[in-house]
């Protein structure tokens, strides 16, 4: 036996090579270990810091390039998408969802207000606004003139605001976009329960 084994067998107090082998195995996996919990880490995949400080500030100036890139990427192709949705989207949609935030902001129509009407006021008015919308010139000329409303109008006849066709089927829309946002909250409420 060499003298450095023997030497390491004193030392450890072990009486066999193999015994020794043993050791140096655990004692390799122990540091293995120790290194694994002790090595900085890396908060990006791959990175790992450099010992020279300008270096370090280096590394990170050009991941924040990176970075930097990758975010105007991002934010041009949300813009794309954005210009191809509003390309689909039609004045007709636009003119509606203005009308239906005219009605939530201007008339005070809010989700609470609607929620209220549950015997189907709000498609009532929408049909009410869209029949009328069909009558012929001179019909909406006397309704306006003598103030009559539909019979099935839900509420009075202040409310009753009749207009050219395109501006009754926007407000019928905007109405029917109302009265499924209600059915919509109410079956959501009812299946909480």
């Amino acid at each position: 036996m060499s003298d450095p084994l023997k030497d390491a067998l004193a030392l450890t107090g072990l009486t066999t090579v193999e015994e020794l082998i043993d050791m140096a195995k655990v004692g390799s996996s122990l540091m293995e270990a120790i290194d694994a919990v002790t090595s900085p880490v890396s908060l990006i995949e791959g990175w790992s810091p450099a010992e020279d400080p300008a270096e370090i500030v280096g590394d990170l100036y050009n991941l924040f390039e990176e970075s930097i890139a990758c975010h105007k990427a991002d934010l041009e192709r949300l813009k794309a998408a954005e210009a191809a949705l509003a390309a689909r989207q039609t004045k007709a949609i636009e003119d509606v969802i203005a009308e239906r935030r005219r009605q939530i902001e201007g008339e005070g129509w809010t989700a609470e207000h609607d929620d209220g009407h549950t015997k189907g006021e709000l498609a009532k008015a929408a049909a009410c606004y869209a029949h009328h919308s069909t009558t012929t010139e001179t019909h909406r000329e006397a309704v306006i003139r003598t103030g009559a409303f539909p019979l099935f109008w839900p509420w009075d006849s202040e409310w009753w605001k009749p207009a050219d066709p395109r501006r009754m089927l926007v407000k019928a829309a905007a109405l029917i976009v109302a009265e499924i946002e209600r059915l919509d909250r109410a079956a959501a409420k009812a299946e909480a329960r």
